[in-house]
């Protein structure tokens, strides 16, 4: 974090203003300014989160604003954020947000399996050439929530996945968001999408089986081949060999992806959207 002080401010108040700000938030540039500070963080008033521009709250009675600056010159690779008092500039914070560890290995897997990749952020365009350039990957600059929801529906509901979390994320996973990750850790995501394919490959089978079964067992019906009591029997035992056969197909242990490192603990810790853990 590179910080550039005005109005005569000490280095020290503008830090503590604007990490009291940001402490409660899970938002890299929130973790960036409790990393560099080391100092004491005062009680926030008034909270409230601008969506896709920053935060705003009152500490030590001033109104302060902790948001995006507004300038974007695609050169530089940093991400400027400014704290403002009324129409006041305090001080500007230059963050370098760097991507999670691996992430690059994990796009990888993931084109792998087919997919197109593209990032969308709310980030200038400098620091989203910079995020092109590690990852390999197309990356759409200075979007506000309802701009990643426009993304999502010009992309088509078919085959279209959206991976995101924090505030600025809300309306587009509102718009197409169907399992929550139990963990902060993207790597898992291979293996998620291994289990979708293999419960839907399930899905398929049983669906077959179930056809066949019980048009068999209609034809023996109809023609006096099976006693209502059998018949009877024949569905218990058809829904037990569906959830029997669901269950070994589903429930029995997966490796870890090798070329993506997920560990045991963060495997099988997913829950869909209503409610029901995987």
């Amino acid at each position: 974090v590179s910080v550039e002080v005005f109005a005569g401010f000490e280095r020290e108040d503008v830090m503590t203003w604007a990490v009291s700000l940001e402490q409660g938030s899970a938002h890299p540039i929130a973790r960036c300014l409790r990393d560099a500070h080391r100092g004491d963080v005062r009680p926030t008033e008034n909270f409230q989160v601008l969506p896709g521009r920053g935060v705003r709250g009152v500490v030590d009675g001033t109104a302060f604003e902790l948001r995006r600056e507004d300038r974007d010159d695609g050169e530089q690779p940093t991400t400027p954020v400014v704290l403002v008092a009324g129409t006041e500039v305090l001080a500007r914070f230059d963050l370098a947000v760097r991507p999670r560890p691996r992430t690059r290995e994990l796009f990888a897997e993931l084109r792998k399996s087919g997919f197109d990749l593209q990032v969308l952020t709310g980030d200038a365009s400098g620091p989203a050439r910079a995020l092109e350039d590690q990852l390999a990957v197309d990356v759409r600059a200075r979007l506000l929530p309802a701009d990643k929801v426009t993304a999502i529906e010009d992309a088509g509901a078919e085959g279209t996945m959206f991976v995101g979390d924090g505030l600025n994320d809300g309306p587009a996973l509102a718009a197409r968001a169907d399992v929550l990750l139990m963990v902060d850790d993207l790597e898992v995501l291979p293996e998620l999408l291994t289990l979708a394919r293999r419960t839907s490959s399930v899905a398929r089978g049983n669906l077959v089986w179930a056809c066949v079964w019980n048009a068999a067992g209609l034809a023996l019906a109809t023609t006096g081949h099976l006693p209502p009591i059998v018949a009877a029997l024949a569905m218990v035992v058809s829904s037990a060999m569906v959830v029997g056969h669901t269950h070994l197909r589903l429930a029995r242990p997966r490796t870890p992806s090798a070329n993506v490192g997920a560990t045991p603990q963060a495997l099988g810790r997913w829950k869909t959207s209503t409610g029901t853990e995987l």
